[in-house]
């Protein structure tokens, strides 16, 4: 992205040019946050806040003040990206008090499983399809309707429908990774796909679904809340996807983060579950050996 990609977002006032160039502060900040391969929505809503910041007065007390009047993560995260490509690090940003505890969302048993599908491709095979894709591969709901059939690795898989389907994807911030589906999965998709691309409606490079992540987590919370009494998000499904990769043993933080496609591990560390049983068996064993 570059700043005349970005000239549709008009400021209300003309940037006065001062010994502090404001236009080329404005440009260099793009350039950094290109760099750091954010994505063009963030880097204009970071832009919204760089006209009410006090560029040229940067002080804990302008800081503090800038951070009471516009509340929420947006704001901070700009703040701090901007202090960072100012290489100021003497001021503080000040820790949010009151937050609320974050709760992840309870487990998904085998049968609540089995319902939800069978609710989904019930309403429409599509949303049968959404749901196993985003229970296999974890991705986040913006991945999962704006994947496309060209995607997946079709040759390969066709050598050996046994085994499961690599698909590589564009993740958040621009990020390539790839991501697997079950064997059910890829034929389900598969099968799916061949009536709509014979026909031409859907094409190699076009979206396979033709829904918005927003009407996506409306269907899945709705059918969960139908027919489990309780609400599932997309979100929920990536969560859970998580922990039972993690749960297998076979997989450590660090391949569950490339998988989700986290920049930072800690974020990883959130989406688990702790085994409760597992841990409870430890410690049962523990006693056993102290008698």
């Amino acid at each position: 992205m570059t700043f005349n990609q970005l000239s549709p977002i008009k400021m209300k006032n003309p940037i006065p040019q001062t010994a502090f160039d404001r236009n080329k502060d404005l440009r260099d900040f793009i350039d950094y946050l290109t760099l750091k391969e954010l994505s063009e929505s963030t880097i204009r809503e970071y832009l919204i806040r760089y006209k009410l910041f006090p560029i040229d007065n940067i002080t804990s007390e302008t800081v503090n003040a800038f951070l009471i009047e516009h509340r929420g993560n947006l704001p901070r995260a700009f703040v701090r990206n901007y202090l960072e490509f100012r290489n100021i690090y003497n001021i503080k940003i000040p820790m949010r008090t009151g937050r609320k505890k974050i709760r992840l969302p309870p487990k998904l048993t085998e049968e609540e499983i089995r319902r939800l599908r069978l609710a989904l491709y019930k309403r429409n095979i599509k949303y049968g399809i959404l749901f196993e894709i985003s229970k296999d591969s974890g991705l986040r709901r913006t991945e999962v309707i704006n994947l496309t059939p060209q995607m997946f690795n079709w040759d390969d898989w066709g050598k050996d429908q046994t085994k499961p389907c690599r698909a590589r994807i564009i993740g958040k911030g621009n990020k390539e990774r790839q991501i697997i589906i079950s064997p059910d999965t890829a034929r389900r998709l598969k099968n799916y796909l061949k009536p709509f691309i014979k026909a031409g409606v859907i094409r190699m490079n076009s979206k396979i679904f033709n829904i918005t992540a927003k009407h996506w987590w409306k269907i899945l919370v709705q059918e969960s809340e139908r027919v489990l009494e309780r609400r599932i998000k997309p979100h929920s499904l990536r969560h859970d996807t998580a922990t039972k990769w993690y749960s297998t043993g076979d997989m450590d933080l660090m391949d569950i983060k490339n998988l989700l496609g986290h920049s930072n591990i800690s974020t990883t560390q959130l989406y688990l579950h702790p085994d409760e049983e597992k841990t409870l068996k430890k410690l049962e064993q523990l006693y056993d050996k102290s008698k």
